[in-house]
């Protein structure tokens, strides 16, 4: 949250100068990392926000040098959406933590390196175990069998690669490839919020969730893919969304604490998806998404 803050005089060393402290996480968290990212907790690694009051003109712009999925990849504050909270068992913290990565995730990520090499990120066979109950956070060594929530929506559940052709667009980063569930939503502004929070509305008009994005995709069907459950911060003084105890409660206050998903809006560029925000939607929502959604999707995402 503070280094992001920092104005470089080279953006292309946004990594480099953070290499020490990087080295330093990784020895005592037993996790490899990738673009910043420790790989022990990716699912979790994912949720960040992009302050963009913070910039002269109030957009949180690409560093083209660095994936999107990344804080790397984005010159503004970075502000991790789930800090400090609850994830769904009692008290909060680390053992929450274990118990969302256990439940609640499902995405089996691969790398492509810039060679067009693929492995998985995360190999529970050849990953160091946990030794200490606080530092190291582990995910649990089957995932795929999570897969049945949706159900209703597909029959089969591809978790491995098959892409064969990329982008000729020319990186020096990573891509990510992993399957999930795609929606498709409308975003509007709203007063409710602060000026980079939208409003989640599906096909029926209904509100699904609130969004965090600094680009222009409003009144506009938008890509969402389906990232972990989550739960509604239902604490007035809530972080994730600033006003957020306006919106659940005003708009829908039917509302179960696990009913959300957190999902990121992405768009293609150059046969690639790049974020372009953060958001959380009710679980119900892919019931009525905008076509060709819900699907059971292969991403690319850089």
């Amino acid at each position: 949250m503070y280094y992001s803050r920092r104005k470089l005089t080279f953006e292309s060393d946004t990594l480099n100068a953070m290499a020490g402290l990087l080295n330093r996480l990784e020895s005592r968290m037993k996790s490899s990392f990738l673009q910043g990212l420790p790989k022990a907790t990716f699912d979790l690694s994912l949720l960040f926000l992009l302050n963009g009051n913070e910039s002269k003109d109030g957009i949180s712009h690409r560093r083209p040098e660095f994936p999107s999925y990344s804080w790397t990849g984005w010159r503004n504050r970075i502000i991790y959406a789930t800090f400090g909270v609850d994830f769904g068992t009692p008290g909060r913290g680390r053992l929450g933590l274990f118990d969302w990565l256990q439940t609640k995730t499902w995405i089996v990520y691969y790398e492509l390196s810039p060679s067009g090499t693929s492995k998985l990120l995360w190999n529970p066979d050849v990953e160091d175990a946990a030794t200490d109950t606080i530092l190291h956070i582990r995910y649990p060594l089957k995932r795929t069998d999570r897969l049945q929530r949706f159900s209703r929506f597909s029959n089969e559940f591809s978790t491995k690669p098959t892409v064969s052709k990329l982008s000729t667009l020319p990186r020096n980063y990573p891509l990510l490839i992993f399957w999930t569930m795609a929606v498709y939503l409308k975003v509007s502004r709203t007063s409710l919020l602060s000026d980079e929070n939208s409003l989640v509305y599906d096909c029926n008009n209904k509100f699904v969730g609130p969004v965090y994005t600094g680009c222009d995709m409003v009144d506009k069907p938008v890509e969402f893919l389906v990232l972990s459950e989550s739960t509604e911060d239902r604490r007035p003084d809530s972080i994730i969304w600033p006003g957020a105890e306006k919106i659940f409660y005003r708009l829908d206050s039917s509302s179960k604490l696990w009913d959300l998903y957190w999902v990121m809006a992405v768009k293609n560029v150059n046969g690639v998806m790049e974020r372009i925000g953060l958001g959380q939607i009710y679980q119900n929502a892919l019931e009525s998404s905008y076509p060709p959604g819900p699907i059971w999707k292969e991403c690319i995402l850089g």
